[in-house]
């Protein structure tokens, strides 16, 4: 029996349709830093684990040998701030990153800044980022006036807006990699927490916290932004053309109708980022899909998706064709 093996790799597809306009906006941010730039992220569900048979130390010409059993003795979460600037960190390990927990570290770290500075905070889209309570505690320390929004986009736009103190930048969605603060966890992962044991979440905790002074004393430099997005629309294109042309049936009319926009906005603004080749198979592929398309939306029993996914089609359409 002839077996086959098939290697998998995994990718984050884009389904923002803003994504391009909210990428350009992080990278001028990042290759044009204002003093005062900071990446915060949450690291969620650190593990606490204790393996249940000691290692085996390297010797000459013989690995490290680890057993992968392990106990796990909880969790704890990580808020941090990383400033490019500098590749100094603040952070602080917690049981729980809810709001109320964002709000008390955001406030500490803003306390330990010059009261007069203007402060730009990377984030992305947890709800938590631009939760009215976050909004208002953004307003309290900018010394400005909130009136409560209703919706998160509404509560994105004034936290994003630039005539306060403080100001919110948010990467598209799906654009995590886009914030810095991802690098340094890589970093944690790799240079102080591998390999270790942990007896307890407070130990774990605790070697974090030392972790990060560690780095600041000794390994901390800084971080300078060189990624501009070169090649990314193309790759899009033709991803989305793929998809098309095996009539892929993980498809639903949801990220569909993402695409759909997605693809109008980039050939609406960044058409000449695009080669001719990929343009053109993507208009042939809309046209001899067609039927594969319909039926992705037709499947679907609510009319407002089906209308919003017709608008799609018809505005790419309108623009390739």
């Amino acid at each position: 029996m002839l077996s086959v093996l098939i290697c998998t790799s995994i990718f984050l597809a884009i389904t923002d349709p803003d994504f391009f306009p909210k990428m350009d906006h992080i990278t001028d941010l990042c290759l044009r830093p204002p003093e005062y730039l900071f990446n915060f992220d949450e690291c969620t569900g650190l593990q606490a684990k204790n393996p249940l048979a000691p290692n085996l130390p390297a010797a000459p010409n013989k690995p490290r040998y680890e057993d992968p059993s392990y106990r796990r003795n909880g969790t704890v979460d990580l808020l941090a701030f990383l400033r490019p600037k500098t590749g100094e960190v603040f952070g602080r390990c917690t049981p729980n990153h809810n709001t109320q927990t964002l709000v008390r570290v955001f406030k500490e770290h803003v306390c330990t800044l010059p009261s007069d500075a203007s402060l730009h905070y990377i984030m992305d889209n947890l709800n938590t980022h631009f939760h009215n309570d976050f909004c208002k505690t953004v307003a309290t320390l900018s010394n400005v006036t909130y009136v409560p929004l209703k919706t998160g986009e509404e509560r994105r736009q004034w936290l994003q807006s630039d005539d306060k103190r403080i100001v919110i930048h948010f990467v598209p969605f799906h654009g995590s990699w886009l914030n810095m603060i991802e690098i340094w966890f890589g970093i944690l992962s790799k240079r102080f927490l591998k390999h270790q044991a942990f007896r307890s979440e407070l130990f774990l905790a605790e070697t974090i916290l030392k972790s990060i002074e560690i780095w600041n004393d000794v390994f901390a430099h800084p971080f300078t932004w060189k990624y501009t997005g070169e090649g990314l629309h193309e790759k899009v294109i033709s991803r989305f053309n793929k998809q098309l042309l095996i009539e892929n049936r993980q498809m639903d009319i949801q990220f569909l109708t993402k695409q759909l926009f997605l693809m109008f906005n980039i050939a609406h603004t960044y058409s000449s980022k695009v080669q001719t080749r990929e343009w053109k198979q993507l208009c042939d592929l809309l046209v001899e899909k067609r039927n594969y398309l319909n039926s992705i939306i037709d499947v679907c029993k609510k009319e407002r998706l089906k209308l919003k996914a017709h608008q799609a089609f018809d505005q790419l359409n309108a623009i390739l064709i």
